[in-house]
């Protein structure tokens, strides 16, 4: 960074990631809070002398805010939603019919986990469309017709 960005700039994005990194971990106590959250404001006013005004969002406030946070509810990896919001992403694009989101959303669900599970089971097993078809029949299926045959399977 130091070749692409003057020294001041690269500096300042350094000791943000640094304090970021060190602020969102799983212990921190109550002193090293305080401390980060001191050395978060200056690496803040810092951006603000060598970066354009229009790089300040209000995510550097929420920023500010953040230990506060970690103060009220502990570490960060245990407040944060984002596997949350990831899965709930996840679930979203699996609708690919309007016409009845709930009926592709439960079969796409149903498939990444039948994936997952064949994944576990077959350590060979790695690409997410096709899968091999026992040692006497080398054709590669689509996964959905494996889905059927097992569902055939399990339903009896």
């Amino acid at each position: 960074m130091g070749k692409l960005l003057p020294f001041n700039q690269a500096r300042v994005i350094r000791r943000l990631c640094v304090t970021l990194s060190l602020l969102i971990q799983c212990e921190i106590s109550v002193l090293r809070l305080a401390e980060l959250e001191l050395e978060l404001i200056e690496v803040l006013c810092e951006w603000e002398q060598y970066f354009p005004f229009f790089t300040q969002t209000i995510n550097f406030h929420l920023v500010l805010r953040l230990s506060l946070q970690i103060s009220r509810c502990g570490p960060c990896p245990f407040f944060w939603m984002y596997a949350l919001e990831r899965e709930c992403g996840r679930l979203v694009d699996g609708i690919h019919s309007m016409k009845v989101p709930e009926e592709s959303l439960v079969q796409e669900y149903l498939l990444r986990e039948l994936m997952e599970h064949r994944h576990v089971a077959d350590p060979h097993y790695s690409n997410p469309l096709f899968r091999r078809e026992g040692a006497a029949n080398d054709a590669l299926l689509p996964l959905y017709q494996s889905c059927k045959m097992i569902s055939a399977d399990v339903l009896g």
